[in-house]
């Protein structure tokens, strides 16, 4: 299940004793993280006073460029990131807990910018050898391309038991009975 939580409802469940056994990771659109780098420090340090840390946090929309993505360091995670070269805006990105080994996997890390921008790691979290992904489809770009996409990653990770992914497809999956793309898309 993926709800969307008030971060009040978050903290409770995070704070929870099942909670304490897993992982925690954060997926972020964070539309800018030149706008809003500070936010995200203050938002991780009323978590931090809250007891609630995360292993790994995983950002779309990174607006990120070849001059500044190396100005966002936060202390005690290693940052990995895919910008855009030619365009505006998009971009994936993740902050790893510094104490998670891990390696970048490029062979699923497909990033065509303006249509399909994609990072991806393994790691292994309690144990369990991982995929760790982040996806962003901007709006407006063809739905069936980033269906294949889609599609030939899978193709290539059914050997992993465990595979997290977080993503924006621009598709408005409360209407997806009334969009083929969408229903194609699920």
């Amino acid at each position: 299940q993926s709800n969307y939580l008030e971060l009040s409802d978050a903290i409770q469940i995070m704070k929870s004793d099942d909670s304490r056994l897993n992982c925690n990771i954060l997926h972020l659109n964070i539309q800018s993280l030149p706008a809003k780098f500070e936010k995200l420090k203050i938002l991780l340090g009323e978590l931090e006073n809250q007891g609630i840390h995360f292993d790994i946090i995983l950002l779309c929309e990174t607006f990120l460029h070849g001059a500044n993505s190396d100005f966002f360091s936060i202390p005690g995670y290693d940052f990995i990131s895919k910008h855009r070269n030619s365009m505006k805006g998009g971009g994936v990105a993740m902050y790893i807990k510094s104490s998670i080994t891990y390696n970048l996997k490029e062979d699923l890390s497909t990033f065509i910018e303006g249509q399909y921008e994609s990072i991806f790691i393994e790691a292994t979290l309690l144990g369990i050898k991982t995929l760790i992904g982040e996806i962003y489809r901007p709006p407006g770009t063809n739905a069936d391309i980033s269906i294949e996409h889609y599609e030939n990653m899978f193709s290539k990770v059914k050997h992993y038991k465990n595979i997290i992914i977080g993503t924006d497809q621009n598709f408005d999956l409360l209407k997806f009975e009334c969009h083929n793309q969408t229903t194609d898309f699920l």
